[in-house]
């Protein structure tokens, strides 16, 4: 713990610039080990105020009974922390809740399309074959929670995501064929996309929320085995212009259920969130969210020509993206096709010229060319619009 702190406290070779990220963090007491909380959360924080710099994350996995877990998360060593204090410490009883201020040096810089906000909407998680009835197992209604969990998650990124309400409705999406880019998935995908305006979209999968074997506890074993239950869900997040995957990733781990078959389990009570399960769920959506957010934070925006006014090409992409006035802009030029295989595909051309913001609205912004370059006469609506 303290290990992990000090790392990220490397601070005798950094310049003096640097940039001030907010963060909370949270860790449960356990064994009333306050102190050790209190690192956990301080830990967990000083990870979301790197998240927030732009630095990147990845997951180590190792099996564990035949099970691939996550038992780590590793952050480049792009951004580093300079300092920080903790402002704000809370006890909630069975757990501890902590707010910090770090100032942090990105090494790398910043990358281009950091500077924008890519329009996202979470469709509502499907369940493997089987997981419907494991959910009816005091888990009711978890594919509701774990989308609402991570559109939650995904709200506070917003440097990164312009996040839309997420769709709570089934879709028949065979997310199979969406990771191996077959079928006509794609195409459902990319309709999706234009009702919701979106630039990526995010889907998942629960693949295992069942009971796994029991544990013991040695010599009383017989009075006092551990009901386990695993968790298992996988992530995509989807190109909507291409219907092509971005990124794919599964996430499992198990952890002790300690309710009653009896006991009635709110899922949008703080206490199952704060049992051994629901604190291995959390964890596992942070570090999902924070990959997610880590493929399309450095990918240029993208937005459709909704609109062909004369000279002005109106673009639905806006200040809830940070586009602003003066930001220059290419065209690409759209065209659908079908493949060796019939499944419909999207061909792009580069136009020549470049394209300015003239004027900014929330949700869309009109773009002029530069009257220094020379721009194409055959924009057309559907047509994409991609930030320089």
């Amino acid at each position: 713990m303290r290990t992990f702190i000090l790392a990220l406290l490397m601070l005798l070779s950094l310049p003096a610039a640097g940039e001030i990220f907010t963060a909370t963090g949270t860790a449960p007491v356990v064994n009333g080990n306050v102190a050790d909380a209190r690192n956990k959360a301080v830990e967990e924080a000083l990870r979301q105020a790197l998240l927030q710099s732009g630095a990147r994350i990845s997951t180590e996995q190792s099996a564990r009974n035949g099970r691939l877990t996550i038992h780590n998360i590793r952050l480049s060593s792009d951004s580093q922390i300079r300092r920080y204090s903790v402002v704000e410490q809370k006890e909630h009883g069975d757990y501890i809740e902590v707010t910090v201020k770090a100032d942090i040096f990105n090494k790398a810089g910043v990358c281009k399309g950091k500077q924008f906000a890519k329009t996202l909407t979470p469709l509502l998680f499907s369940y493997d074959e089987g997981q419907a009835d494991n959910s009816e197992r005091q888990l009711h209604d978890f594919n509701r929670e774990l989308t609402r969990q991570f559109h939650s998650r995904l709200l506070n990124s917003k440097d990164t995501f312009s996040t839309k309400p997420w769709i709570d409705q089934a879709y028949r999406i065979d997310l199979r064929s969406v990771e191996n880019e077959t079928g006509d998935a794609r195409e459902q995908l990319r309709h999706l996309a234009r009702l919701t305006d979106s630039q990526y979209l995010l889907l998942g999968s629960i693949r295992d929320i069942g009971f796994g074997e029991k544990e013991d506890d040695g010599l009383f074993s017989v009075f006092s085995s551990k009901e386990i239950r695993n968790i298992s869900f996988s992530v995509y997040l989807v190109d909507g212009y291409t219907g092509e995957l971005v990124f794919a990733k599964n996430y499992a781990d198990s952890a002790e259920w300690k309710y009653d078959k009896r006991d009635r389990v709110d899922l949008r009570g703080d206490r199952f969130w704060k049992t051994a399960y629901g604190q291995k769920i959390s964890s596992l959506i942070t570090a999902a969210a924070a990959e997610v957010t880590r493929e399309a934070m450095c990918q240029k925006l993208r937005a459709y020509i909704v609109r062909v006014d004369g000279g002005r090409y109106h673009i639905n992409a806006g200040e809830k993206n940070h586009v602003k006035a003066g930001d220059t802009f290419e065209l690409e030029l759209s065209a659908n096709f079908r493949d060796s295989q019939r499944h419909q595909r999207l061909n792009t051309n580069a136009a020549s010229g470049t394209y300015i913001v003239e004027k900014v609205t929330p949700d869309g912004a009109v773009l002029v060319r530069d009257p220094k370059t020379r721009g194409e006469s055959n924009i057309q609506i559907g047509d994409l619009a991609r930030a320089k």
